[in-house]
């Protein structure tokens, strides 16, 4: 299924809102966790990042597609990094993600 132009804008205010919410937990995650690849970072940021691959595979269902792998959001939160707009540009990358018009690589 194509997703139109409106319906792309809105699942980027739908994870930019995801996003948005997800750091009201950060006090309940503190301190590091050791990642399946053996990388150690803080367990908020691993948190941000479960949260938003749940959505993608929430949307992804909706849309009849198969799901993604936590991989394939790291890789979309890896190119928004550096960006003046991070969130905004993690939430695009996230939307094309899940709408199927990327590639799930990493999944």
């Amino acid at each position: 299924m194509a997703v139109t132009q409106e319906h792309r804008r809105e699942l980027v205010r739908r994870f930019q809102s995801v996003l948005t919410a997800a750091p009201g937990e950060r006090s309940a995650r503190p301190g590091r966790v050791v990642l399946e690849c053996g990388r150690n970072e803080s367990a908020w940021v691993a948190y941000e990042r479960s949260v938003m691959h749940r959505e993608v595979n929430r949307v992804r269902a909706e849309l009849a597609l198969p799901a993604v792998g936590l991989e394939a959001v790291a890789v979309a939160e890896e190119r928004a990094v550096g960006h003046s707009d991070y969130s905004g540009k993690f939430a695009m990358y996230c939307a094309e993600l899940a709408a199927g018009e990327v590639p799930a690589r990493g999944a």
